[in-house]
């Protein structure tokens, strides 16, 4: 009898490894990188949302994301060397996704959609230094 309780405690134990390490998917956590498509639609809504775009608007801009989510797609699934590189190039596309977007949107919306974006920057910025105080820590 004391064999077989054993034997069932050793397979639990075992068991519960095996699942801990089982493999999560792609993305971070486990879930699957979104597609472009679904990406640039979220974006679109968000924009529309936040700057009141006008029916033309919404579509010019979700032309624009489309181009700019498939092109940041082939930028990342590029070869992972090169991260310099991969970050030069996904600057470039952002100033040309920017530049698009100053063409589409009216002054205000754009001047508000670009003091949004060094907001956004800041707040990531800031995120990166708590994350690097703590390392040190």
């Amino acid at each position: 009898m004391k064999k077989v309780v054993y034997l069932v405690i050793a397979f639990l134990v075992v068991s519960s490894v095996a699942i801990a390490q089982a493999p999560r998917g792609e993305g971070a956590e486990g879930r699957k990188r979104v597609d472009a498509k679904t990406r640039a639609e979220r974006l679109t809504e968000r924009l529309v949302k936040e700057y009141s775009l006008t029916d033309e608007q919404k579509k010019q801009v979700s032309e624009a994301n489309l181009a700019w989510m498939k092109q940041l797609d082939g930028i990342v699934q590029g070869d992972n060397k090169e991260r310099e590189a991969q970050r030069e190039k996904m600057k470039k596309a952002h100033e040309k996704y920017d530049a698009q977007l100053k063409k589409i949107l009216t002054s205000e919306q754009y001047d508000a959609y670009i003091k949004d974006q060094s907001k956004r920057q800041n707040r990531a910025a800031g995120g990166e230094r708590r994350t690097q105080n703590r390392q040190e820590q």
